[in-house]
């Protein structure tokens, strides 16, 4: 990551007083931490002397035995200022008081926002940028050595990358160096959104539980403003105030079918039938786009899967009653939704009437933690047991996979019908 990228992200987060997550960029960067040990810090293991504009900060979490025994220095004017700044708005106990999955959401919504291509800005790209950074204006091997831990010369060196960090800058597209420039520009004139006051600085944070809402918001920002970003000038660059112009112009109409075109395959029937959430997709990673296979909707939660020893349990059941055991979680899931899902229950029903003809009640008593793991997941996850559980010789978790693929064409084929209806 270069330092006028760096920059360019912390002036959008002092713009919006998000002091939590700018100061950890920060800190990432100057101080060449592993995300894990950015996560880990408490305000009070920063300390700032302005007058000697040098920061000293204590590490809790490291990946060597001596966790309790490092501490790290630093001297540089713009970043004691703005850590002097930040800590003076910041009331929590943590340095980032929430998640290390919101941390990184929040990172590629950062990214998004300025256009930067998920693969060359990654929360780690913090610990290798800053070293890289801090190599080319000092030429001190030594220093980048100490100060990012590494035992020798050649581990150093794999961490440095200035021709890459050189490509990024050359190859930013025209959007992005306009927005780098924009929010540069308040770490140099003045304090952001303060009109160069420190003290007139008011804090704004959404509250833990409006969190993933803002998370999600700007996500959605971004991907408006590249669909609505009006085309280059005779200069080359994208005016900023049209840019951000872009995302008042859709409507909630307007801004749910974008949503609905932009639709991965696995996304459909969404959270009852569809696949299992994209791990690449959260990452800002998945490049097959609509053509993916798994779900690019947020969950509620992660997705609970039986473990080992639950799935070597069920497997020694007989056949029958692992059905009789799914059976009151499959009905639920179906008369609960709104889909056309019965057939899928009538498949599982007669099946155990084929299976035991003499005992058709279907009651059995299903264990607590297997209960539990049950009653959480979705119809999809539930027959998707059934195919791991049952052996695949068999015919029915080909007709339960069957039924699933018809219900989410359905739904695909009812979602597109109505998108060119209210085109």
């Amino acid at each position: 990551m270069p330092w006028r990228v760096l920059q360019a992200l912390v002036g959008l987060c002092w713009h919006e007083r998000w002091y939590h997550l700018g100061l950890c960029l920060l800190l990432g960067f100057a101080f060449f931490l592993r995300t894990q040990e950015v996560l880990a810090l408490h305000v009070s293991d920063i300390e700032v002397s302005l007058p000697a504009n040098s920061i000293v900060i204590r590490l809790r979490r490291t990946k060597t035995s001596k966790q309790h025994l490092q501490a790290l220095t630093l001297e540089h004017t713009a970043v004691a200022a703005l850590t002097a700044f930040a800590l003076k708005e910041l009331s929590d106990v943590w340095l980032w008081p929430w998640s290390p999955t919101l941390f990184r959401t929040s990172f590629t919504s950062l990214c998004d926002f300025f256009f930067l291509t998920p693969l060359s800005f990654v929360p780690y790209s913090l610990r290798r940028g800053g070293a890289t950074h801090f190599y080319v204006v000092l030429k001190s091997l030594d220093f980048v050595m100490v100060q990012g831990r590494w035992k020798d010369q050649r581990t150093c060196r794999l961490y440095l990358d200035d021709a890459r960090a050189m490509l990024v800058n050359v190859t930013l597209p025209d959007a992005s160096v306009t927005l780098l420039r924009q929010f540069r520009r308040h770490l140099s004139t003045g304090w952001v959104g303060c009109e160069g006051d420190c003290t007139s600085a008011y804090k704004w944070w959404p509250p833990a539980g409006e969190f993933v809402q803002w998370c999600w918001s700007l996500c959605r920002k971004a991907a408006v403003v590249k669909v609505t970003a009006p085309a280059p000038t005779s200069g080359g660059h994208l005016r900023v105030s049209k840019l951000h112009q872009g995302s008042q112009l859709l409507d909630a109409e307007n801004l749910a079918i974008c949503n609905e075109v932009n639709l991965s395959r696995g996304s459909y029937g969404h959270p009852n039938v569809c696949a299992r959430p994209c791990i690449l997709f959260l990452c800002n990673k998945c490049y097959k786009g609509n053509k993916c296979g798994f779900c690019h909707l947020p969950h509620e939660s992660r997705p609970r899967t039986l473990d080992k020893q639950q799935r070597s349990y069920l497997k020694e059941l007989p056949k029958v009653t692992f059905l009789k055991m799914l059976l009151p979680f499959v009905r639920k899931r179906v008369e609960g939704t709104e889909l056309d899902a019965a057939v899928v229950l009538q498949l599982l029903m007669s099946e155990i009437s084929v299976r035991s003809p003499r005992s058709p009640a279907p009651t059995v008593l299903t264990p607590t933690q297997i209960r539990i793991v049950f009653e959480r997941m979705s119809l999809a996850g539930l027959v998707s047991t059934a195919c791991t559980i049952l052996p695949q010789s068999d015919r029915f978790p080909k007709l339960m996979q069957k039924e699933l693929q018809r219900l989410r064409k359905a739904i695909r084929a009812f979602d597109l019908d109505t998108l060119d209806t209210l085109g």
